[in-house]
């Protein structure tokens, strides 16, 4: 999320947790000798192949719809079932409720993030220039919604949303 920011842009995650499965085995093998960037042409159509599916995949995407009852924007939504990974000094939580605990990517400092960045080849950052990215994203944006807006308030004051 901050390199997506950090490039001019906003993105969203959900992230959950439970079973994945690799399910190309499923596919005819005529339809598998055939994949080409996860495309298969069928005559004068494409068929999409994704490789993998699960309740893993579909807990987060349900997360993600759930997560819409609350403030738009570029939001890092946990399931609440994971919350015990969370339990550090270092992730910052937003809010929480049944469903999911909303992260503060923008002040949540993870070594795991830094490494990815190293890994490859990013330009170090810090919180101000995450903010400052977005913060530009709001003035070039003026289609954004209030809703929006507030929401990146809130992640840059880490302050509840019931407080907007």
């Amino acid at each position: 999320m901050p390199l997506t920011t950090l490039v001019g842009g906003t993105t969203s995650a959900a992230i959950s947790s439970c079973n994945i499965s690799d399910i190309l085995g499923c596919y005819p093998k005529a339809l598998v000798d055939n994949v080409n960037n996860a495309c298969i042409s069928l005559g004068m159509g494409l068929m999409t192949i994704f490789q993998v599916m699960g309740d893993a995949l579909i807990n987060s995407h349900k997360l993600s719809i759930s997560g819409r009852e609350n403030p738009k924007g570029p939001r890092l939504l946990v399931d609440s079932k994971l919350e015990s990974a969370l339990d550090s000094k270092d992730v910052k939580i937003v809010d929480k409720n049944n469903s999911h605990i909303e992260v503060n990517w923008i002040r949540t400092n993870l070594s795991t993030v830094d490494d990815i960045f190293k890994g490859i080849g990013a330009a170090q950052h810090s919180t101000k220039d995450i903010i400052n990215a977005l913060e530009h994203y709001i003035s070039v944006n003026s289609g954004l919604s209030d809703e929006w807006k507030h929401s990146v308030k809130r992640l840059i004051k880490t302050i509840s949303p019931s407080n907007l």
